[in-house]
Protein backbone atom coordinates (compact mmCIF):
# COMPACT_ATOMS: atom_id res chain seq x y z
CA UNK A 1 0.00 0.00 0.00
CA UNK A 2 1.21 3.49 -0.74
CA UNK A 3 1.84 6.00 2.02
CA UNK A 4 -1.25 8.00 1.07
CA UNK A 5 -3.44 4.91 1.08
CA UNK A 6 -2.15 3.94 4.52
CA UNK A 7 -2.83 7.43 5.87
CA UNK A 8 -6.33 7.39 4.39
CA UNK A 9 -6.97 3.92 5.80
CA UNK A 10 -5.74 4.98 9.25
CA UNK A 11 -7.92 8.11 9.13
CA UNK A 12 -10.94 5.98 8.26
CA UNK A 13 -10.18 3.54 11.09
CA UNK A 14 -9.86 6.44 13.56
CA UNK A 15 -13.15 7.94 12.39
CA UNK A 16 -14.85 4.55 12.71
CA UNK A 17 -13.51 4.33 16.27
CA UNK A 18 -14.90 7.78 17.16
CA UNK A 19 -18.24 6.92 15.55
CA UNK A 20 -18.40 3.66 17.48
CA UNK A 21 -17.66 5.53 20.70
CA UNK A 22 -20.47 8.05 20.04
CA UNK A 23 -22.89 5.23 19.23
CA UNK A 24 -21.93 3.38 22.43
CA UNK A 25 -22.46 6.55 24.49
CA UNK A 26 -25.91 7.09 22.99
CA UNK A 27 -26.85 3.46 23.58
CA UNK A 28 -25.63 3.69 27.19
CA UNK A 29 -27.71 6.84 27.77
CA UNK A 30 -30.77 5.17 26.25
CA UNK A 31 -30.30 2.11 28.44
CA UNK A 32 -29.93 4.36 31.51
CA UNK A 33 -33.20 6.14 30.70
CA UNK A 34 -34.99 2.83 30.18
CA UNK A 35 -33.66 1.49 33.48
CA UNK A 36 -34.83 4.64 35.29
CA UNK A 37 -38.30 4.31 33.76
CA UNK A 38 -38.37 0.62 34.66
CA UNK A 39 -37.32 1.35 38.25
CA UNK A 40 -40.01 4.03 38.59
CA UNK A 41 -42.64 1.72 37.13
CA UNK A 42 -41.56 -1.08 39.43
CA UNK A 43 -41.72 1.23 42.45
CA UNK A 44 -45.20 2.45 41.47
CA UNK A 45 -46.34 -1.13 40.97
CA UNK A 46 -45.01 -2.08 44.40
CA UNK A 47 -46.91 0.83 45.97
CA UNK A 48 -50.09 -0.29 44.24
CA UNK A 49 -49.60 -3.88 45.41
CA UNK A 50 -49.08 -2.70 48.98
CA UNK A 51 -52.19 -0.52 48.79
CA UNK A 52 -54.23 -3.45 47.50
CA UNK A 53 -52.92 -5.70 50.27
CA UNK A 54 -53.92 -3.08 52.85
CA UNK A 55 -57.35 -2.72 51.26
CA UNK A 56 -57.83 -6.50 51.23
CA UNK A 57 -56.81 -6.76 54.88
CA UNK A 58 -59.16 -3.94 55.83
CA UNK A 59 -62.01 -5.55 53.92
CA UNK A 60 -61.29 -8.90 55.55
CA UNK A 61 -61.44 -7.30 59.01
CA UNK A 62 -64.78 -5.70 58.13
CA UNK A 63 -66.18 -9.00 56.83
CA UNK A 64 -65.02 -10.76 60.00
CA UNK A 65 -66.66 -8.09 62.18
CA UNK A 66 -69.92 -8.30 60.22
CA UNK A 67 -69.90 -12.10 60.55
CA UNK A 68 -69.34 -11.83 64.28
CA UNK A 69 -72.13 -9.26 64.65
CA UNK A 70 -74.47 -11.43 62.57
CA UNK A 71 -73.70 -14.36 64.83
CA UNK A 72 -74.40 -12.24 67.92
CA UNK A 73 -77.71 -11.08 66.41
CA UNK A 74 -78.64 -14.71 65.71
CA UNK A 75 -77.82 -15.65 69.31
CA UNK A 76 -79.85 -12.74 70.65
CA UNK A 77 -82.81 -13.62 68.40
CA UNK A 78 -82.75 -17.19 69.69
CA UNK A 79 -82.70 -15.96 73.29
CA UNK A 80 -85.68 -13.67 72.64
CA UNK A 81 -87.66 -16.39 70.93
Amino acid sequence: MSKEAKELFNALVEELGRTEERINQRIDKSIERLEEKFDKSLMNLQHEVNALKLEYTTNQVIVDEVSMLKHRVDVLEKKMA
